[in-house]
Order: C-alpha cells, then sequence, then structure tokens
C-alpha cells in the first residue's frame, strides 16, 4: 500500500556522506529509500537547509550540494515552514518533550499527512497524536520497521 512519509535529514545524510565509520548508516539509509519506492515522500524545508549546511561542513562543495538538493526536491514533496507549523510544533514540544527543531519536524509531518516519520534522532516506535509513527530505520530493520 502506497503511504506517505517524512524523512529527517540525518537519513538522507547518511545515504549522502557515505562515511567509512558509518557504512551501515549508508547502507541502511540506500536500503530505506530503495524500500520506499513508490511511496509519497515528504520534506520541509527546514530537513533541506539542515541537508545543506551539513553538505558544506563535511567539505562537499557549495555546487555539488546544491546538485544532491536539487534531486532530492525533484523527488520529494517539500512543505514550507508557516506560522500554523511553529505554533503545533510548541504544542507538540509541550506533550511530547520534543526538542524545538524535532518539533518542527514532527509538525509538519503531521500537517503533510504522513503515517511514518524516519529519523534516528527520536525515540523508535513512538505514536504521535494516535496518526504518525517514528521509526529509526537503523533500530527498526531488524524487526520490519520499514514501509512495503
Amino acid at each position: 500500500m502506497k503511504e506517505k512519509v517524512f524523512i529527517d535529514s540525518n537519513i538522507f545524510l547518511y545515504a549522502l556522506l557515505n562515511e567509512k565509520e558509518e557504512n551501515k548508516k549508508c547502507q541502511g539509509a540506500i536500503e530505506l529509500f530503495d524500500s520506499l519506492d513508490g511511496n509519497d515522500i515528504l520534506i520541509s524545508t527546514q530537513v533541506i537547509n539542515e541537508i545543506f549546511v551539513n553538505l558544506l561542513k563535511n567539505r562537499i562543495a557549495k555546487s555539488n550540494a546544491r546538485k544532491a538538493l536539487d534531486s532530492i526536491i525533484a523527488d520529494c514533496e517539500v512543505m514550507p515552514i508557516e506560522l500554523e507549523t511553529v505554533r503545533f510544533a510548541w504544542n507538540l514540544r509541550d506533550n511530547y518533550n520534543f526538542s524545538y527543531w524535532d518539533s518542527l519536524i514532527v509538525s509538519s509531518a503531521l500537517l503533510g499527512k504522513c503515517s511514518y516519520l524516519y529519523t534516528e534522532d527520536m525515540q523508535d516506535n513512538l505514536k504521535v497524536e494516535n496518526r504518525l509513527k517514528i521509526i529509526n530505520p537503523f533500530l527498526s530493520q531488524k524487526q520490519g520497521g520499514k514501509v512495503e
């Protein structure tokens, strides 16, 4: 069944950077993207910014970082961070004790009507607002946590 999923920046970065010490996570991220083929992938402008900053921090040339992001943007639905997103994030932060930045990610995923949020930054298998399941693909792979 086709699902709408939100992917956090850290998953993209593992796939893009391919660091030797993170090779298992790189492979896991690539396998996740392969398994999501056919699903609708949502990201936010926050995710785009986080990817860009981290690619530059890892000495990726600006032109290559832009090409990588252009490719991601072409394959994903991009949700802007608007005032509604921010206000909802405030409530999520209060109710779930997320960091502010994580609450913005969760808010974007919920407002974008996603069923799953893939990230390694939050509690694996947490259900938010009875609508969004947070999945750490590096923990959940062994448990069949990928959307088919």
